[in-house]
């Protein structure tokens, strides 16, 4: 994740870094764990929010993702982080993307799909360590 963000501040300068995540998926939690500590260790602000849940079902709302993207626009956020969340980053990623997009903040993505079909503007699939 710390190559992630470096390369981040490579394609745009930033100080805060947003993201909306599911609290009740495991890969989302594990997720912006890493993104506190590596945020943290470059002197980034992270400003993190999940989407709201169904009280009755205890379920992710997707229609509340737009109202979060908005939140995070008024925190003057200069990337939205889109990380291995599957609600947020894979099933919603239209949704996600679009509303980012709107408010004028660009996506980074950890998910191929994300660019490829929810038209988020970067991303890194593989550590670089991987990279051959």
């Amino acid at each position: 994740m710390r190559y992630q963000l470096l390369s981040m501040q490579t394609y745009k300068k930033f100080k805060t870094v947003g993201v909306v995540y599911n609290p009740t998926e495991l890969n989302a939690m594990l997720m912006l764990d890493e993104l506190k500590t590596e945020a943290n260790a470059l002197g980034l602000t992270l400003i993190a929010i999940p989407v709201d849940m169904d009280l009755a079902d205890k379920r992710p709302i997707a229609k509340t993702i737009p109202k979060k993207i908005e939140y995070l626009k008024r925190q003057h956020i200069d990337w939205l982080y889109l990380g291995p969340d599957t609600f947020v980053a894979f099933t919603h990623r239209g949704l996600t993307t679009f509303m980012a997009t709107v408010a004028d903040i660009p996506t980074f993505t950890a998910n191929e799909s994300a660019i490829r079909s929810g038209h988020a503007l970067y991303g890194i699939f593989s550590p670089i360590e991987n990279l051959a």
